[in-house]
């Protein structure tokens, strides 16, 4: 004891509270990625191949033209704009150190995934702290690392696990910062730049930046008017910075407007006719036979529908003739969003672990409501406008729960107010300038 006394009086005693702040962060990293070696380790050899081809077909080869100096193309000389180049990048920085020290690539990509994957616990853990203290946010961290569909999609490179890590980087930061009283443009610009390279990895997420500088905007009282403008300026220009660029760079290669990657017509495409488009892997999909002719429809308009504004305006005019085929079809997908997969396969199943997270959540969402503290209400406030970003995201898009895990991560972060009140926290931790 008199040691531990005197080492608290000496100058190491700043370097003492920052370790014992950092300690539990670090547990809930190294446990992340401990479970994520255990899922591998017992996941059966059938069962982890790689099941998309995006991997091979682009960001693999795209990654490697960057290595070997060719630039942002395809292998035959193609530009690279089907998706954004930040996961092409990040492979190329792999590829590169992989050649340097000589190690397999599939080594190297293991290594990003699950960096990025334990980042991303600890990061959630983070936030749920500011809220409900540093043991239950221990227990929501540790629900995302075991959540089975996050688990899923680190069996094969993939784009998810890294968009995850920086998304949920830029609203970390930005929740802190805001939280505990920081204005400076610094912070709230570095918030924005984060999710400029989640943009830049999945996009997904190209309104995300909108989203945050609005509710910055409209829901951070009682910061004065002035001063919410500014920190929602800033968080637009870190974005902008990070985004711009490559914005520019596609539009001069397409000589059109596309945001962030001209995949986004196909991707709405597939999404409207995933019922009559087998691909070669899907199962039947059972849909009315209204919904299955329109999707019929627009699958032999293949060809005339290869915009948004043309696609729009066909929905739109099948609405005003069939308004309630319209409606069953974005019901279906609405539904589908939050258990569907690509292939169709084990979507029961899926719907059946998902509730067991859902009803939860909605629990937790309504309690939050009825007694949550104000902290509480603003983190849920935060929750349910980027969630529902997601799903409409998903909804017009092809409708399957892989686009939908990162919302889910964030719907994580209300479950502790599903415990008695007995076990929460009585006020939210201080804001004390810390994370």
């Amino acid at each position: 004891m008199a040691i531990r006394n005197a080492l608290r009086s000496t100058a190491l005693a700043p370097i003492l509270v920052a370790a014992r702040r950092m300690w539990p962060g670090v547990a809930i990293f190294l446990a992340t990625i401990g479970l994520t070696l255990l899922f591998w380790a017992l996941l059966p050899a059938s069962l982890s191949g790689d099941d998309g081809s995006d991997y091979s077909a682009f960001y693999a080869p795209v990654a490697r033209n960057l290595v070997a100096g060719h630039g942002l193309q395809l292998p035959d000389g193609s530009a690279a704009t089907r998706y954004p180049p930040g996961y092409p990048l990040l492979l190329a920085g792999g590829f590169a150190l992989a050649a340097v020290l000589h190690l397999p690539e599939a080594a190297v990509q293991a290594a990003l995934v699950l960096l990025c994957l334990g980042a991303a616990a600890t990061l959630l853990w983070s936030v749920a702290r500011s809220v409900w203290g540093s043991r239950l946010a221990a227990g929501v961290a540790l629900i995302w690392a075991t959540y089975p569909f996050m688990l899923w999609l680190t069996k094969q490179p993939s784009s998810e696990v890294p968009f995850v890590a920086f998304f949920y980087a830029g609203l970390a930061l930005a929740w802190h910062a805001l939280r505990a009283g920081r204005r400076t443009a610094l912070a709230l610009g570095a918030a924005g730049a984060l999710l400029g390279v989640a943009m830049l990895i999945r996009p997904l997420a190209v309104g995300v930046g909108l989203l945050v500088a609005g509710l910055i905007l409209v829901g951070w009282r009682p910061t004065p008017p002035r001063i919410r403008l500014g920190m929602a300026l800033a968080v637009l220009l870190g974005n902008l910075l990070v985004v711009g660029p490559w914005e520019v760079w596609l539009i001069g290669q397409t000589g059109g407007l596309p945001l962030l990657s001209t995949g986004g017509v196909a991707s709405m495409r597939d999404g409207l006719t995933f019922a009559v488009n087998a691909k070669g892997y899907r199962q039947a999909v059972a849909v009315p036979p209204d919904v299955l002719a329109l999707m019929a429809t627009v699958r032999s308009r293949s060809d005339d529908l290869n915009s948004v504004g043309r696609l729009a305006g066909f929905l739109a005019q099948t609405a005003t003739a069939q308004p309630a085929t319209v409606a069953r079809l974005f019901a279906i997908k609405a539904a589908r969003s939050w258990y569907a997969t690509d292939s169709a396969r084990s979507e029961r199943l899926i719907l059946g672990v998902q509730l067991l997270y859902l009803v939860p959540i909605v629990g937790a969402g309504l309690a939050i409501r009825r007694r949550g503290p104000p902290q509480a209400r603003r983190l849920l406030n935060a929750v349910i406008l980027l969630a529902g970003y997601f799903w409409l995201m998903t909804i017009l898009a092809l409708s399957v729960l892989r686009y939908m895990v990162p919302a889910m991560g964030l719907l994580l972060l209300l479950l502790p107010a599903v415990l008695p009140l007995r076990l929460l926290p009585a006020r939210a931790p201080a804001s004390d300038g810390r994370p």
